[in-house]
């Protein structure tokens, strides 16, 4: 499998059309291998991808011949010290913490529990890969007050968010109707 390679931002995995750019932030990791599944039954990966290249302390490639909706995860290597807290064991597959499908997994899943609240970060709705909302002063940190680039109208227009707004809606009224009523 060709391996390029890549740009460290942003985080997670990102198709641009031809192929998926695949980056992950560890300070402390040796290395890393991107572990592909063809299912999620599967108890053991297809493919191990060596990712080399780190910038930033951000490990990433590019692979031309995947596509949006593979089954991946990482082994990553690294010092095993839990008093420091570090615990790598390339022996386990670890979830990239920017995964879509597994955020809007568990999306669904609170919106069906028994949670009184939802949250949504917009700024996840849309994609944004700068950072959002760091503590500091306004002048500071001018993206500290929240400012979405996008209108009402045009958020929810966008896919991505009418496709999560609906997922977390149903999910509720799955709930709703679900629940005992108390006599």
């Amino acid at each position: 499998m060709r391996v390029w390679p890549g740009k460290p931002y942003p985080l997670g995995a990102t198709w641009d059309g031809k192929g998926v750019n695949l980056s992950l932030f560890s300070e402390h990791a040796t290395g890393v291998e991107l572990c592909l599944f063809d299912s999620v039954d599967a108890t053991q990966e297809t493919a191990r991808v060596p990712l080399t290249e780190q910038t930033d302390r951000v490990w990433h490639g590019y692979l031309p011949e995947i596509r949006p909706g593979q089954l991946c995860g990482y082994r990553v290597d690294g010092p095993y010290d839990p008093r420091a807290g570090h615990r790598f064991n390339p022996a386990k597959v670890v979830l990239d913490p920017h995964t879509k499908q597994v955020g809007r997994r568990c999306l669904a899943q609170l919106a069906r529990s028994g949670a009184s609240l939802v949250i949504v970060n917009l700024e996840d709705l849309w994609l944004e890969a700068s950072p959002q909302n760091v503590p500091g002063t306004s002048w500071e940190r001018s993206n500290w007050r929240r400012r979405s680039r996008h209108s009402l109208e045009a958020l929810t227009s966008m896919p991505q968010v009418s496709d999560i707004l609906h997922l977390v809606v149903h999910g509720r009224e799955t709930r709703r109707r679900r629940k005992p009523r108390r006599r």
